[in-house]
């Protein structure tokens, strides 16, 4: 699936495209939970989500994971 985490490595890659597709398969086994800003998020998606809630009523929040367009399914994104 293409995401937003690797849109830019793939629209300009010129070259050796099968180390890309490895390096792209690869990632999603991969735990990053130790890098600053990824421990960050996940220590404060819940703050985040009850903000949203009671800040903006009309939204039904939920936790999700991942989100795919089935009309671009090459599309996706964590939420």
């Amino acid at each position: 699936r293409l995401t937003a985490s690797n849109f830019h490595r793939i629209r300009s890659r010129r070259s050796n495209f099968d180390a890309l597709a490895s390096q792209v398969f690869d990632f999603h086994f991969k735990n990053l939970s130790y890098i600053p800003a990824i421990k960050y998020g996940i220590e404060n998606e819940s703050v985040v989500r009850n903000f949203v809630r009671t800040t903006y009523n009309k939204f039904d929040v939920r936790k999700t994971g991942l989100v795919t367009n089935p009309f671009m399914p090459f599309f996706s994104s964590f939420t």
